[in-house]
């Protein structure tokens, strides 16, 4: 994944799943819990993480939903 992320541009990174989120927090240094975390500079850019539930959760998915209303905001700030 470190190879990837090198030459990738992304400002968010979204990690679905709880191997990609715990692989994801290892390289960056932040929780792998359900959320927003950093910005985090990565391969010399500097991301979000993003960590909403699978797809295949049973519990709350949107990311509207899950990601308080500030959160919600920081990564739609982040994608513009």
């Amino acid at each position: 994944m470190p190879r990837i992320l090198a030459l990738s541009g992304a400002k968010v990174v979204v990690a679905l799943g709880a191997r990609a989120q715990q692989a994801l927090a290892s390289i960056a240094g932040v929780p792998s819990s359900i959320g927003v975390h950093g910005p985090v500079l990565i391969s010399g850019t500097r991301r979000l993480l993003l960590n909403p539930p699978h797809p295949n959760a049973r519990k709350e998915r949107r990311i509207d939903k899950v990601l308080t209303p500030p959160e919600f905001e920081r990564v739609v700030a982040a994608l513009r």
